[in-house]
């Protein structure tokens, strides 16, 4: 196991969660693809809603045309 230095910690925050969640996103849609927004949902074991939220705001940063590189 790495040793944790206490100067290098970094307290999550909401965004925590939504930066994990999107390169999970990523990564199943990498795998999977070509995917539905449902079928993420259900892999994710979450609300297509939420799924939703989520490939909107990839696909407003661009992300969908780095995945073709």
């Amino acid at each position: 196991m790495k040793p944790v230095h206490p100067k290098n910690l970094r307290v999550a925050t909401r965004g925590t969660t939504r930066e994990i969640n999107r390169g999970v996103v990523l990564n199943l849609i990498r795998i999977n693809q070509p995917i539905s927004r449902a079928d993420l949902a259900r892999l994710m074991g979450t609300r297509r809603g939420a799924v939703s939220v989520l490939v909107n705001q990839l696909i407003e940063d661009g992300a969908s045309s780095r995945a073709h590189r």
